[in-house]
């Protein structure tokens, strides 16, 4: 039996107007559907559950207060079993760099890639001198060439957005042999 089958017996057992004969036969109907679960999702049937709990309260109208709040604690019971708390989970870092999550050893963004900053203190030398020996001739141009002062020239080249990639080169470099 489908679920919206099994909410429309639940309707008619709370129908006021449908006569005890009837809401008799959708009880029944629904307890054999409840006893063979169908085929339901245990959030479903967890659902469904909480609706007899509903149906109960209604068709108990006389209830005690006591067993009111006993009923109501059961369908928050119900409640939070439908929408768990998420926990956290812990994470750890891998020796790739990676972070990873300790219950199940997944990636905690797997498709996120570090950059790759393999290069080799070597690589980082080399392009730190080619850069460095850039800005040398250039400063030495503008001493040799324009008749600049040293300062005159080393402040020209260094507001020179023609430069600015080999100074930013030069740091990147720099920051990083520091750190090899």
């Amino acid at each position: 039996m489908a679920k919206e089958d099994m909410r429309s017996l639940l309707g008619l057992m709370t129908n006021p107007d449908v006569s005890d004969s009837i809401k008799g036969v959708a009880q029944s109907m629904l307890t054999e559907a409840m006893g063979n679960r169908n085929g339901m999702t245990a959030r479903e049937q967890i659902g469904l559950a909480g609706d007899m709990m509903g149906l109960e309260q209604a068709m108990n109208p006389t209830m005690s207060p006591q067993e009111q709040i006993r009923l109501q604690q059961e369908q928050i019971k119900l409640q939070n079993l439908m929408n768990p708390e998420p926990k956290p989970r812990e994470t750890m870092k891998g020796a790739d760099g990676y972070t990873y999550y300790k219950d199940d050893g997944s990636r905690v963004l797997p498709n996120v890639e570090k950059a790759d900053n393999s290069k080799t203190t070597g690589e980082l030398a080399k392009q730190y001198n080619q850069a460095a020996t850039i800005i040398q001739d250039a400063i030495k141009f503008e001493r040799d060439v324009n008749g600049l002062t040293d300062e005159e020239a080393r402040t020209k080249v260094m507001s020179d957005p023609l430069y600015q990639q080999q100074l930013e080169l030069l740091q990147m470099a720099d920051e990083k042999l520091k750190d090899a």
